[in-house]
């Protein structure tokens, strides 16, 4: 799917399968206890599209209670009978099962609350039914109680009894040069150690990764583009280890967000693992609640400004955690997470100075209470946002959890308040399309007379979301060398298209002038109609075939017009379609 501010949209459906099967020790039966037995649980991305070394991180948990511990000799990387990587431990690990408890709990809540990526349940068996309706917050109340009580027990001398360790994947020995895209290799972790009583075992896990081949670069025939102009791949929403509830960097655990367990990685590994994806920047948004002084953000722009060069960008920004305003049109399940006294959306506060305010890090600390008001009105943190000279963006605006309910207090740039909506995000719709969801809430605000860009996210807490779950930022640089000035500037200006795999470049005709996408002009209301033209260059990037839709619309009316619409696109191309602006009301 390509989305740009002008309204288009090209479709294309990618088939991807990820395999992760869990081996322990000397064979687990098929429907056992996940906990009878050693757990590897490896987070590396999923598909790529350059052939680099990266770093995957493996969970070794020990739920074996009361044996004394494991000794850890050396984690090993396998593909076929090739070792292409190893890690040496010599460390022991402690047993106990109250870690896989609550990851057991963890796996049963639904992936949109959870904000985890993988489908393969590592310590819940297969057989155990997800938790629905009120038992969602009743266990989701339960979990923060096992992992406070587990955090206090550790604190007080208690032996951990799971550790994350990285381990460098060289994907140039997975892959060859000429693979072709849609390849796929099996990745095999083996760890080798000693049990209680002195003997030799083992314990495995596979995954599976995809070779997706380049993404399209810039097609040609669009005369708004200047000469050395480059796109740039990357994702606008992106949580580290900033944020993990156990074993978090920066200035301690984030206990606010006490489903994010493991996982997590720094801004350094993310910086790897993206640029297996073809991608040469981020923005670091892990939340304002777990970001909880000038001091730790201090440290994240640090952290940015240390992975940042001519050839990679990292820019410091937030998850701003605000109080809805005004008129719901609904409630979310978020509501009941703090006894229905907290209504709250998430937004991107994107080219920020400083820290802004939004909770603290403590259990439960984006939650507003009947004495305290942990989070601002959203209203008040937009133009906080845009004192600072930053742009805010709607985070996924229409999720079960922290979406945007006060539909009619969210205004556009045209209020100097929202910038832009995230239409592409992964725990909303890992394969969103079409019209509606995200982009059904974007196109409403548009047809009520809001000015807002459009925007994807990946909203990952573990490894680099692959462009096949969510839809990147292509952002265009028309003409300017690739600095993070110009980057930003890029993207504040909606010179972005939003992809998993093609390329869509819009730019129209008006007048002497030709404006590329992201261009705004103030036309006067009651002008006689004015002729314009349209054009699309469009690159399929060796797909069988593309669908090209082009989508119109004017404040007032009741819902989108089918401008044209083209089927059976190959390769790249230019369509240009002449059509009018009507003028005839505010």
């Amino acid at each position: 799917m390509n989305k740009t501010g002008l309204g288009s949209e090209s479709a294309r459906s990618l088939a991807v399968t990820l395999v992760l099967t869990l081996m322990a020790g000397q064979g687990q039966a098929q429907g056992g206890d996940p906990l009878d037995d050693i757990v590897l649980l490896p987070f590396i991305p999923s598909a790529v599209r350059v052939a680099m070394p990266i770093p995957a991180k493996v969970l070794i948990y020990n739920p074996l209670e009361g044996e004394g511990p494991i000794h850890l000799e050396r984690l090993e990387v396998r593909v076929g009978r090739d070792m292409i990587g190893e890690l040496f431990l010599d460390e022991d690990l402690a047993g106990g099962r109250e870690y896989g408890v609550f990851q057991a709990l963890l796996e049963r809540l639904p992936r949109e609350v959870t904000e985890r990526q993988r489908e393969k349940r590592y310590f819940a068996a297969d057989t155990d039914v997800e938790f629905v309706g009120l038992e969602v917050f009743e266990k989701q109340a339960e979990l923060r109680r096992r992992v406070a009580a587990y955090r206090e027990s550790l604190e007080a001398g208690q032996a951990q009894t799971f550790i994350e360790r990285e381990v460098i994947v060289p994907l140039d020995q997975v892959f060859p040069p000429a693979e072709v895209p849609g390849a796929q290799a099996t990745l095999r972790f083996i760890l080798f150690y000693q049990t209680a009583d002195g003997g030799p075992a083992t314990a495995s896990a596979e995954q599976t990764l995809t070779w997706l081949g380049p993404a399209a670069s810039l097609p040609d025939g669009l005369t708004s583009l200047g000469s050395n102009s480059s796109v740039h791949f990357g994702d606008m929403h992106v949580h580290s280890c900033y944020g993990e509830a156990l074993n978090a960097c920066g200035d301690g655990n984030c206990y606010a967000e006490s489903l994010q367990l493991s996982g997590s990685f720094t801004y350094t590994q993310l910086k790897h693992q993206y640029q297996s994806l073809g991608m040469d920047w981020f923005t670091a948004t892990d939340h304002s609640y777990c970001v909880n002084s000038a001091a730790e953000y201090a440290m994240i722009v640090s952290d940015c400004q240390s992975v940042t060069n001519s050839a990679f960008i990292c820019i410091p920004d937030l998850e701003l955690s605000s109080d809805e305003a005004g008129t719901q049109t609904g409630s979310d399940g978020a509501d009941g997470f703090c006894a229905w006294l907290t209504e709250a959306n998430h937004m991107g506060a994107h080219g920020i100075t400083s820290r802004i305010e939004g909770g603290d890090d403590h259990l439960l600390g984006f939650c507003d209470t009947l004495l305290t008001d942990a989070l601002a009105d959203f209203r008040t943190n937009i133009a906080e946002i845009r004192s600072q000279g930053g742009y805010p963006v709607a985070h996924h605006p229409t999720a079960d959890h922290y979406s945007w309910n006060s539909y009619d207090e969210a205004l556009g740039i045209e209020s100097n308040a929202l910038h832009g909506v995230e239409i592409w995000n992964t725990k909303v719709d890992g394969s969103l399309s079409g019209q509606g969801a995200a982009v059904g809430r974007w196109v409403d605000w548009l047809l009520d007379g809001r000015i807002l860009y459009a925007y994807a996210g990946s909203d990952t807490h573990d490894e680099a979301s692959s462009s096949l779950v969510v839809g990147f930022n292509a952002a265009v640089l028309n003409g300017v060398p690739f600095t993070p000035d110009n980057l930003e500037g890029s993207l504040r200006a909606g010179q972005v298209y939003v992809s998993n795999g093609p390329a869509l470049l819009l730019e129209v005709d008006l007048g002497n002038e030709t404006l590329f996408m992201g261009s705004r002009r103030l036309v006067s209301a009651g002008t006689p109609p004015t002729a314009l033209t349209l054009r699309v260059a469009y690159d399929f990037n060796g797909a069988a075939a593309g669908t090209v839709t082009l989508f119109g619309g004017r404040a007032g009316d009741s819902s989108e017009t089918v401008l044209g619409h083209y089927t059976g696109l190959v390769g790249s191309g230019v369509l240009s379609l002449p059509t009018s602006l009507v003028t005839d009301r505010l």
